[in-house]
């Protein structure tokens, strides 16, 4: 498959920087996710501009309690791959909604440690791709839309408890027995919007916060503790070795096929006992 894209990625990528590591890098990560596939479209900044990029889309698989589940994603690259990381956004289908948390925000803008620190060429897409599914795998960015009363419910996916009814009377503009008018309408979806851009907010902070103490501590005695971090997830420590002397934890460790930092392929995976 990746082969039938070469003519189109090459011509996709005339205006890059970088055309030849952008190729190589793209052709590799179609190669192994079957998935993807490359697009060209316009994608708007934050101030408004406009600028034509290839962006991947798609599907990437993630294991949850040993079955198979597929999360949909968009990967923009920019003209200066792969000096500068892509960016990455989950994108729910019809029936699916974004479930906000540290590594998605409520747009489902992608946030993680692996992007944040990007340095070709010990990253690329393939190992973005993997960071992805191990934590995709650990919490889902999506959840299944509610059908009728029952909240929804989705294999891997955080389980939505229905509120207790109120055991006083409503007051009138939130009366549900009778449909509210369109200004009530627009005024709690203003209100859901703004909690959950404060919440977002309110996590991230925390999450930036303890990511870069972490990277700190590793930085001023690799002795400690902290250094032991699993680099990927930066959130366990690192209890799986690899071969070829690198590790991580031991969730992520699970969905790697190549090691994220030498690039070599993963034949045997060690558990330390210690931990």
């Amino acid at each position: 498959m990746a082969a039938e894209w070469d003519a189109f990625v090459k011509r996709s990528i005339s205006k890059y920087r970088h055309r030849d590591k952008t190729k190589k890098d793209v052709l590799m990560v179609l190669k192994g996710y079957k998935g993807l596939r490359p697009k060209v479209d316009f994608y708007t900044f934050n101030d408004g501009t406009r600028k034509e990029l290839l962006c991947l889309e798609g599907t990437i698989p993630i294991q949850f309690k040993g079955n198979t589940y597929n999360i949909p994603i968009h990967a923009w690259l920019m003209d200066t791959h792969p000096d500068n990381a892509p960016l990455c956004f989950v994108v729910p289908t019809p029936d699916m909604l974004i479930k906000p948390s540290v590594n998605v925000d409520g747009n489902g803008r992608i946030y993680l440690p692996y992007l944040q620190d990007w340095r070709h060429p010990s990253s690329d897409l393939t190992g973005l791709v993997q960071v992805l599914g191990a934590v995709f795998s650990e919490k889902s960015p999506l959840y299944a839309k509610s059908v009728g009363s029952n909240p929804a419910y989705s294999p891997g996916l955080s389980k939505r408890v229905a509120p207790t009814s109120l055991a006083v009377p409503l007051p009138s503009y939130m009366d549900t027995s009778s449909s509210p008018s369109t200004e009530v309408l627009q005024l709690q979806s203003e209100l859901r919007s703004l909690k959950d851009k404060l919440r977002i907010m309110e996590v991230r902070d925390s999450s930036s916060s303890s990511y870069y103490e972490t990277k700190f501590k590793e930085k001023k005695s690799p002795d400690e503790p902290s250094s032991e971090v699993c680099k990927l997830c930066m959130a366990r420590r690192r209890t799986t070795v690899f071969l070829c002397g690198h590790s991580a934890c031991k969730e992520c460790a699970e969905s790697l096929i190549n090691c994220l930092k030498c690039k070599q392929r993963i034949t045997k995976k060690i558990v330390l006992k210690d931990y």
